[in-house]
């Protein structure tokens, strides 16, 4: 497994062509074809639809039964994703997409039957969308999980597919590593208080405020930076390395502008903010539900190093946030506010067990 990881992290920020996408089955142990088993014609695609794919190939064929085509569009669009496993139905059961434009956003797409009724079924899409330049930990994660090896049986192939595109799993992972940075983040305020419930419901409303923003920028609120939180942070980090920054001034000076000012109409820009920042968060959007308004919390006065900072923008950095509300059967595989929704039943749970009772902070 630890090879097929270095594979993958090796090889996602490579794939540029169409053989190169061949190469990446190839390595997670699959039998793949000739690249020149190609052909859109073969499909019968409607008017439309034949107007939005550009090519089509054949990266794998299990007894015609389990499928991998790439799929090669003038334009993505979610008509064209729902539309495809439609065409494909009668030359395979169970087929498996990766769709592109320009071999750099890429849709990696699986197809799962619901039985409804005796003969009736219902196709689920289940999406992974992968940057090849900023690959998020996760989708790397997935695709490495998706490998096989000396596996010839179309349903096992398909099964193993199944399992990795698994939202919950997601869900569990996020999750795990969640409670980690959450219970590391609670014991550095402890240190600096005695009130335990002060300490939880500080680390709480931190984590949530810091996740709704990767929620505002995935919007293009800020700036047309989707991954805006990030940038923020680097642009602090880099200049502290050049001695710009005083060290441990993140919370202070930076991450509490932001969410005490620039999320309620009142920044005024700062001399030490270089002015494409100040100009984003001119602009910054009002938010007024009440999470980035001053409370009693914040008057604690409980001080935050950065390295406190880099634990938690290591973890959530892993994971793509996204706000695309889905249809009923389509899913895709990142983190959804149902998803922070999900996790925070399980917080609440697992704190009524330990004992704690706790408000569950759902926020969004």
């Amino acid at each position: 497994m630890a090879e097929v990881k270095q594979f993958i992290e090796e090889h996602i920020p490579k794939m540029d062509s169409p053989e190169k996408v061949y190469h990446l089955f190839e390595g997670l142990g699959y039998k793949i074809l000739d690249p020149s088993f190609k052909g859109k014609r073969a499909f019968g695609l409607r008017e439309k639809d034949n107007e939005a794919v550009k090519e089509i190939y054949t990266i794998a064929n299990y007894q015609k039964r389990f499928q991998i085509f790439l799929v090669e569009l003038n334009q993505i669009s979610s008509s064209i994703i729902k539309n495809l496993p439609l065409y494909f139905e009668r030359e395979t059961q169970y087929p498996f997409f990766v769709l592109t434009q320009d071999y750099r956003q890429y849709i990696f797409v699986l197809v799962e039957k619901i039985r409804e009724d005796v003969g009736v079924w219902r196709r689920k899409i289940i999406k992974l969308s992968l940057d090849r330049e900023n690959a998020y930990y996760t989708d790397k994660w997935i695709l490495s999980e998706i490998a096989v090896k000396d596996e010839e049986d179309p349903i096992g192939i398909y099964n193993t597919l199944r399992r990795s595109f698994s939202v919950e799993k997601v869900t569990n992972k996020f999750f795990e590593e969640y409670i980690s940075v959450f219970n590391e983040v609670k014991r550095y305020f402890l240190k600096q208080t005695k009130d335990q419930k002060a300490a939880h419901d500080f680390t709480q409303q931190l984590l949530n405020r810091i996740m709704f923003i990767y929620f505002v920028a995935k919007k293009r609120w800020l700036g047309n930076d989707l991954n805006f939180m990030n940038t923020f942070w680097q642009i602090y980090t880099e200049g502290k390395k050049k001695g710009n920054y005083p060290p441990d001034t993140f919370y202070r000076d930076w991450l509490s502008v932001l969410f005490f000012e620039a999320f309620n109409n009142r920044f005024a820009p700062r001399k030490y903010f270089p002015d494409e920042l100040n100009k984003i968060l001119m602009l910054a959007p009002y938010l007024n539900g009440g999470l980035f308004t001053p409370n009693r919390l914040d008057k604690i006065g409980f001080s935050i190093e950065d390295s406190i900072f880099e634990k938690i923008f290591d973890f959530l950095n892993r994971y793509n946030f996204t706000i695309r509300e889905e249809l009923p059967l389509e899913e895709e595989v990142a983190v959804d506010p149902e998803m922070i929704g999900r996790v925070y039943e399980s917080l609440v749970n697992l704190s009524e067990q330990e004992g704690e009772r706790y408000a569950p902070g759902i926020f969004y």
